[in-house]
């Protein structure tokens, strides 16, 4: 799997100290909250490999991929991350829970 991704430069805010928590997707994934990140938007595509990303993962270009594409919104509305992850599809599990869950 391969990760790219981007941050609005923004001079008030810690760059350096928010990317070393595994980025602007970390406040939404642990569920401490109390980050810069207000909500984000995933959505899943298939493609497949260029050449530098079949590079990276030691793979032919062209082979068939999922990419796993994400926005991430800071508290205000603004987009502050995005970016994506590249996963050959034997490797990219996405669970999820629908509906309400009683989690006490």
């Amino acid at each position: 799997m391969s990760h790219e991704g981007r941050i609005r430069c923004d001079p008030t805010r810690p760059v350096v100290e928010a990317e070393l928590s595994v980025g602007p997707l970390s406040d939404l994934f642990n569920g401490h909250g109390g980050g810069t990140a207000k909500k984000g938007d995933l959505t899943i595509i298939p493609t497949v490999l260029n050449d530098e990303e079949a590079g990276l993962l030691n793979q032919p270009a062209g082979t068939p991929v999922f990419r796993l594409e994400y926005v991430v919104y800071d508290f205000h509305d603004t987009p502050f991350g995005w970016g994506w992850f590249t996963a050959a599809p034997e490797t990219l599990t996405l669970k999820t829970k629908l509906g309400l869950w009683d989690e006490s």
